[in-house]
């Protein structure tokens, strides 16, 4: 796995892509930096399946072009692949138009290397993407029927002004917002409107669910505002929302006002556990048991001197979970945590229904607390904003809140946080993967609550 290795590495990157990349090996364009923002290294375990292997990095690199002192920002995805298969993939790939980048190549083949390479707004699933980021072409896809605009009388009214991306993740989504405007006269009226698009179907069962909680939010018997689905394009696999005015949890809350904010996210929480929605899939604590093993097992397979103390601690939290009284199964969001909330108007908007279930309700309020570490809090306020959450939470649900439950689910978190960490490979990552998982090793919660009584003896 050494090429991977180097693939992980910024720097050696920077000049690897300097060397190799159409454009920039001849001296007409020049990297001055190099980042990595996203890794997925699909690895086998089975040591007869190991060439299939496979790394998915994501580039951002400052580029000039020397002759006309052109500046700009490059963002690439590629993928590595061992044994030579990048040629049989490459040479397979479905025909599709390509959007021409800043710099550079849309689409390249780096044969030495093992290495294909798509420049943004290029996508190996997200087909689509390069359409939806063009101002023009994007305006037959805009949901007008739904813009509610009293002097709407054709889309040619309609300029788009900008497309911005907000969040991407390659081959699986991208959030896209758009800043528009009504041509209409005396005066212009600026809007904005975001759209999630996927790589698969499952768009059409999110907009489903944004409808349910809008609907709840409007009638009284849900506590979280949804911003207003606009429409559904399920051929473009995209979904597309209003955009609501206001600041995010994580910039707005600080040691005077966090109690009450707190207070009004776990309410609301609470009634979102108790929603009707019909959902199929579902998430147990042997599910969740599966993905730590599984990310705990890309550490050690790497770092073999950590698989016995890492499997001990596995082997405890499973017999930890057998001792579980049966929790209650409601919807839970499965991905909950500040930089999902915003605020708006003294209400709690939330976003993104992507990863909802049927599970423990804990998992939530778990997920949410342990987040709180990953961010840059003293240690003293993350414990005060633990407490009034937890407390909050557990006197608007009528069932269990039990501290060893969500101890449990805590530790889980951090696993997956340090794991995350690990598949970063830079070295700064290495300190912050030993902490979380020393976080999921001696547990957190026990720290933040008043009583020793609540904790879960290590």
């Amino acid at each position: 796995m050494e090429l991977f290795e180097s693939f992980q590495d910024p720097n050696k990157m920077r000049g690897l892509l300097q060397d190799h990349l159409p454009e920039f090996s001849n001296g007409n364009l020049t990297i001055s930096s190099c980042e990595i923002d996203y890794l997925l290294l699909k690895k086998s375990f089975k040591e007869d399946f190991q060439h299939k292997s496979s790394l998915g990095v994501g580039y951002i690199l400052n580029v000039t072009e020397p002759s006309t002192q052109r500046h700009g920002q490059l963002k690439l995805y590629g993928k590595a692949y061992l044994g030579g298969r990048s040629e049989r993939i490459f040479n397979n790939l479905p025909p599709v138009s390509l959007a021409t980048p800043l710099f550079g190549e849309p689409l390249v083949h780096l044969p030495d290397l093992g290495m294909i390479i798509w420049a943004f707004p290029n996508d190996p699933k997200l087909l689509h993407l390069p359409s939806l980021l063009d101002l023009k072409k994007v305006q037959e896809y805009l949901p007008f029927s739904n813009f509610f605009v009293s002097d709407l009388r054709s889309s040619k009214n309609l300029k788009v002004l900008s497309a911005t991306v907000v969040r991407y993740k390659p081959e699986l989504r991208c959030t896209i917002r758009y800043d528009l405007e009504w041509e209409t006269r005396p005066t212009p009226k600026p809007f904005a409107i975001y759209a999630k698009t996927f790589s698969d179907e499952q768009s059409k069962a999110i907009y489903e669910r944004a409808e349910y909680f809008e609907e709840q939010s409007l009638n009284g018997s849900g506590k979280f505002i949804v911003a207003k689905p606009l429409g559904l394009h399920e051929g473009m696999n995209t979904v597309w929302q209003d955009a609501v005015s206001g600041r995010s949890l994580l910039e707005s809350i600080n040691q005077t006002n966090f109690h009450d904010l707190l207070t009004a996210v776990a309410q609301g929480l609470a009634h979102f556990h108790k929603s009707h929605l019909a959902i199929s899939r579902k998430m147990s604590h042997q599910d969740r048991l599966a993905e730590a093993r599984k990310r705990l097992a890309k550490i050690y397979q790497a770092l073999p001197d950590r698989q016995d103390s890492l499997q001990s601690f596995l082997v405890r939290l499973e017999e930890w979970a057998t001792d579980f009284p049966p929790s209650p199964k409601t919807l839970i969001h499965g991905d909950f945590h500040m930089e999902q909330l915003l605020i708006s108007d003294g209400k709690i908007v939330l976003f993104d229904f992507d990863d909802l279930a049927l599970g423990d309700p804990l998992q939530d309020v778990a997920d949410f607390i342990a987040q709180l570490h990953f961010y840059e809090y003293d240690p003293e306020f993350i414990k005060h904003m633990s407490i009034a959450f937890w407390r909050a939470y557990a006197d608007h649900v009528d069932w269990d809140v039990s501290p060893d439950r969500l101890d449990w689910h805590m530790r889980i978190q951090f696993i997956r946080k340090a794991c995350r960490e690990f598949l970063q490979q830079q070295p700064r990552t290495t300190n912050r993967m030993e902490h979380f998982l020393t976080l999921a090793r001696e547990g957190a919660f026990g720290e933040i609550h008043c009583s020793d009584e609540l904790s879960l003896a290590n």
